[in-house]
């Protein structure tokens, strides 16, 4: 389903059901000006998915030689649907450089033996660790291949049409997740950083020292952020929820 959420710039929301999973759905936003559309986040590599995905971008009738993906961070539900999404077609997809090594080294290095070894030695059986692999999106609903894209550093700025969108590095729920702020509107796309009336999950990662002191001074580092309307990644929201978010963050 496709809803318009903001009229300058123009900005829609694809509701993306996530199947079996706490969170129920994935907040795709797409940005369009001037013939120019930028795609926000997939939803799993699953077939639910990939249809409502496609549903909401054909009733746009956006121009694939314009279009783009951005994808806040790494997980399979912001991730998943990625290279299917954009393969043949000649768009960039952009992320942060942090979080698209941890990416490769995900699914093509060796970041699961490392995080299984570190479960063994905290005193996980390998009966559990077996669950892990079976329970985990990441390992079930991750993309079908590693896929090239164009690495963003914190400050780095993204276009679409005349809008321009700031990226800002935010770790703490994963190594490098970035959201994008439109500074005029002071429109903020939070992704999985703020979200509405939940926490975002803070785990340990591989080489990581501490997530949860990164994910206070993320906070910290978008509370100084004027922001008027703030969209996050999860849960079927409306402007309501948007103006709630101002008071988010302003408590944070």
């Amino acid at each position: 389903m496709l809803t318009k959420i903001y009229e300058n710039p123009a900005v829609y929301r694809v509701d993306v059901p996530l199947p079996d999973n706490p969170l129920k759905n994935l907040n795709c936003y797409v940005v369009q000006d001037s013939g120019e559309t930028l795609i926000i986040d997939t939803g799993f590599n699953r077939k639910e998915c990939l249809d409502a995905l496609l549903e909401g971008l054909a009733e746009l009738d956006a121009d694939w030689e314009k279009t783009n993906l951005f994808l806040t961070h790494l997980h399979a539900d912001h991730t998943g649907l990625a290279p299917t999404l954009m393969k043949d077609k000649p768009g960039k997809m952009y992320m942060s450089r942090v979080d698209y090594a941890v990416l490769e080294g995900l699914m093509v290095g060796e970041v699961w033996k490392v995080s299984d070894a570190n479960f063994i030695a905290e005193g996980f059986t390998q009966e559990q660790i077996n669950i892990l692999h079976s329970g985990n999106p990441a390992r079930g609903f991750e993309p079908e291949c590693f896929f090239d894209v164009e690495e963003l550093e914190d400050g780095d700025v993204i276009t679409v049409g005349e809008w321009k969108f700031q990226c800002i590095l935010v770790p703490g729920h994963t190594p490098g997740q970035m959201i994008l702020y439109q500074r005029e509107e002071q429109l903020l796309f939070t992704a999985d950083h703020i979200l509405f009336d939940i926490t975002p999950n803070i785990t340990c990662w591989v080489g990581t020292a501490d997530s949860l002191g990164n994910y206070l001074d993320s906070l910290v580092k978008t509370r100084d952020i004027p922001i008027r309307t703030a969209l996050p990644a999860h849960r079927k929201n409306d402007m309501n929820v948007y103006e709630r978010m101002d008071e988010i963050v302003e408590h944070h």
